[in-house]
């Protein structure tokens, strides 16, 4: 099958999966609200939530997305138009909206639906499709993937000889880890299959430096800002200690594209001091901006104006600030952040502490003020490569998560690697969210099961049930996580007899003494689960229970962190609610953890029972990457909330089970119901 006949097959596809995105988006994120104000002088409206947890919970979605643009809908008329949220009283459950002045629609006067507008990254993909079918640009990346046959034919290959010696790091690699790196600056493609655990990142971070070493520059993209941001996070705070690499690294060798990065990230950078300019993103032109005005401002404009009323109204000083810039009189710089005076003579004084600032900057920021270098390694969200792509091909990808990613928005990734391809992930933790097959036409389900609903290792014919011994598949087997009786439930469950993780812990021993073991089965005295109108589940039983058990853990080890994790997305909410104020304990649904880590995990399926195809409680390949990605996010101690015998051969079954045989159980009668654990 020809290059550009499999691109265009594949577009069609895309317009039922947008349709769906947008469904799916829509069901997640929409609220009822009513205009209770109108205000036509600026074109503003002031919202009512129902309730003062959907205003809160708005409010979030509002803070974590990306984007300020939001869909008002009215839907007896079927009118609406994008709106600005420009203000919150949540307190009083209350928004106030801006409504665009050229809306087709005056303001509303009915009450509405808000929901905040998708980011189409489905069509967008779409459109990069076309442009690769219509172009040949990437091509030999492009052949290697097409029909999930990786050819080594097809793409440039490294000669052995030019290979250099694996960078040294701390912790040393291990033997495994060694050779995915050596593998990555040989082959291709290179497939590195990492469970939880293995030092993923640090293969990645140590790939990156051996390509920059040898001057070819680098792209790692994933699914999420984390996974993108760890090894770039790592790099820099390497290098920051080394002063044959500092300069390079101020000078933007490393480039994060994008609006934002992880929080933990950009903790790490501002706790690391001079770091914080060592992660360069698209904000390096904002910064070179200011350093541009604050040039002329010392240069020329000081000397050429006696008054500060005649500089403001010079058009040539004015055309290099922003409009912010303009409006506040001030320009940002490492030293000096006040607004500049709009009136009245410049004195010498005023000459002399600008210029003293100026210099100032330049000594402490010395980095800052060389020409930026070519970035060698750039990081972006899968999502943010489809949006704005780099300006040219790079000689390297590394794509993370990469079972978390749909395949055709890695292949669309792969199109950038002028040499070779790195992947990066684990087939038996979470596939990447997309329709069922049901959901499309009966004629295009066989392209569907290929393309959207294969993943980029099963593409490659590697599954759980069939490992082919490819010389450019490596296996992390060694975990670094875990304690080793965790690792031997995660072993049992998901991952034997292909690949034994052995464990290179030290475990740490609980506090808590009436739970001594690594892994606790609590069986509840009563369990009672309850359908929510909107469908989920809940279990007001267990959420008493893992209140005691959270408040006990805490007792006993103030310092540790907990994660409650929970199939279902009503219980995780209870949870959220109960706990929400206590930075060390968070609640997140099985989907949402993958990637992240805690002290202890406490795990609550909510309903008990046999259901051999429930996607979460039954015997389902789903329902295995599930709790498998649960288990796996522990580091020093597992608890399972279940009945002391689970019905069927179910994956909570075979938990239950090795639970029970490599831990403790502790029955909780009605006495201890009461009382709490």
């Amino acid at each position: 099958m020809g290059t550009t006949i499999t691109l265009y097959t594949l577009l069609p596809l895309f317009d039922a999966w947008a349709t769906w995105e947008l469904r799916q988006h829509w069901h997640r994120h929409h609220w009822q609200t009513r205009p209770i104000t109108r205000n036509l002088v600026d074109n503003t409206f002031e919202i009512q939530f129902p309730t003062l947890a959907e205003a809160e919970a708005c409010q979030q979605a509002w803070v974590a997305d990306e984007t300020a643009e939001w869909l008002w809908m009215t839907p007896n008329t079927r009118q609406g138009s994008i709106v600005t949220i420009v203000a919150w009283n949540v307190s009083a459950g209350r928004a106030t909206c801006q409504w665009p002045d050229d809306a087709e629609v005056p303001l509303p006067r009915d009450p509405g639906v808000l929901f905040p507008r998708p980011t189409n990254t489905v069509e967008r993909l779409r459109q990069r499709w076309a442009e690769a079918a219509r172009t040949q640009s990437g091509s030999a990346s492009l052949a290697a993937w097409v029909g999930g046959v990786l050819s080594a034919a097809t793409m440039p290959v490294v000669a052995a000889d030019a290979v250099q010696k694996t960078p040294e790091t701390d912790p040393p690699l291990t033997e495994d880890q060694r050779r995915a790196v050596h593998t990555a600056l040989t082959a291709p493609v290179t497939w590195i299959w990492g469970p939880p655990g293995t030092g993923k990142t640090s293969v990645i971070t140590a790939i990156v430096q051996a390509c920059w070493e040898r001057g070819e520059s680098v792209l790692v993209t994933a699914p999420t800002h984390v996974a993108v941001d760890e090894p770039l996070q790592r790099i820099a705070q390497a290098w920051d200690a080394r002063p044959d690499r500092r300069d390079a690294l101020y000078r933007g060798s490393i480039l994060r594209w994008g609006r934002r990065v992880s929080a933990r990230l950009h903790e790490a950078v501002l706790s690391h001091g001079t770091v914080a300019d060592a992660i360069w993103t698209v904000r390096r032109a904002e910064r070179e901006q200011h350093i541009t005005a604050w040039r002329l401002l010392i240069t020329q404009q000081l000397s050429r104006h006696a008054t500060w009323d005649a500089l403001w109204a010079d058009t040539t000083w004015l055309a290099a600030l922003t409009p912010s810039q303009r409006d506040s009189r001030v320009i940002p710089s490492g030293v000096f952040a006040q607004p500049l005076p709009a009136t009245g003579p410049i004195t010498s004084a005023d000459r002399q502490t600008l210029t003293d600032a100026w210099d100032q900057w330049q000594q402490q920021d010395p980095w800052v003020f060389r020409p930026p270098l070519v970035p060698m390694i750039q990081g972006m969200t899968l999502a943010q490569l489809v949006a704005t792509p780099p300006g040219e091909p790079v000689d390297v990808v590394i794509i993370d998560e990469v079972t978390m990613a749909a395949l055709p928005l890695v292949m669309y990734a792969a199109l950038w690697a002028r040499k070779r391809v790195v992947v990066v992930g684990d087939f038996l933790q979470l596939p990447a969210i997309v329709p069922e097959e049901t959901v499309w036409p009966a004629a295009d389900r066989p392209l569907v099961r290929r393309w959207i609903h294969a993943t980029a290792f099963s593409a490659q014919g590697i599954t759980a049930q069939h490992i082919p011994a490819y010389p450019s598949l490596v296996a992390l087997r060694d975990q670094f996580r875990m304690a080793e009786p965790i690792c031997r439930v995660v072993n049992a469950l998901a991952y034997a007899p292909h690949i034994t993780l052995r464990t290179h812990t030290t475990p740490l021993p609980p506090r808590w003494p009436d739970a001594t073991a690594h892994v606790v089965q609590v069986v509840p005295a009563t369990s009672r689960a309850e359908r929510t109108p909107q469908g989920s589940w809940v279990n007001p039983d267990h959420q008493i229970l893992i209140d005691a058990i959270v408040r006990q853990i805490l007792t006993h080890d103030p310092h540790t962190t907990i994660a409650l994790l929970t199939p279902f997305r009503a219980q995780t909410h209870a949870l959220y609610q109960r706990w929400r104020h206590d930075p060390r304990v968070m609640a997140a649904t099985l989907h949402r953890m993958q990637g992240a880590e805690r002290d202890i995990v406490i795990l609550d399926p909510v309903r008990i029972g046999h259901w051999p195809q429930h996607p979460f409680l039954g015997a389902t390949d789903t329902a295995l990457q599930l709790w498998n990605v649960a288990v796996s996010r522990a580091r020093r101690q597992v608890w399972w909330i279940a009945p002391a015998h689970w019905p069927g051969e179910t994956v909570p079954a075979r938990l239950t089970q090795w639970v029970q045989r490599v831990g403790q159980v502790i029955r909780i009668d009605e006495r201890h119901s009461a009382e709490g654990v």
